[in-house]
């Protein structure tokens, strides 16, 4: 009962098995680069939206510099200069100064700090590994 060399033994894997598996194998790999493609465009509307909000403030920023370079040119502007850091006054003015009362402005003096109290080493370590929350003490009070 042995089998002769010219049977053919039952096939395991046939055509439509491998005709499925190449299929699958396909569909697979097509999904993966949907799925890439997908996740490169969603990428692509973030940074083209985070432009536009980039765009949108620097165009307000150009507008608000054009209205200071407009005023920064006007006579206005160099009046308001003259009368304020540089002192000047128009013909028939007269400047004005004010002067503090007594003629000398005191220095503020900074308050004292009180000396820190400086404690033996045991005492450090024994509040560093016992008495965590407590405030250290002095020996010379």
């Amino acid at each position: 009962m042995r089998r002769g060399v010219t049977e053919r033994l039952p096939a395991i894997v046939g055509l439509p098995q491998i005709l499925l598996i190449v299929s699958l194998a396909l569909g697979v790999t097509v999904l993966i680069d949907f799925n890439r493609r997908l996740a490169n465009a969603q990428r692509l509307v973030n940074d083209a939206t985070e432009l536009a909000h980039q765009v949108a403030t620097l165009a307000a920023q150009r507008d608000v510099l054009a209205t200071e370079k407009a005023y920064a040119n006007s006579d206005q502007a160099v009046e308001d200069w003259a009368r304020s850091s540089g002192k000047l006054v128009k013909p028939g003015e007269v400047l004005v100064v004010p002067l503090p009362p007594g003629g000398v402005t005191p220095t503020p003096q900074p308050p004292s700090t009180p000396a820190p109290v400086e404690l033996p080493n045991y005492q450090l370590w024994w509040g560093l590994f016992f008495d965590v929350n407590a405030q250290p003490v002095s020996l010379h009070e």
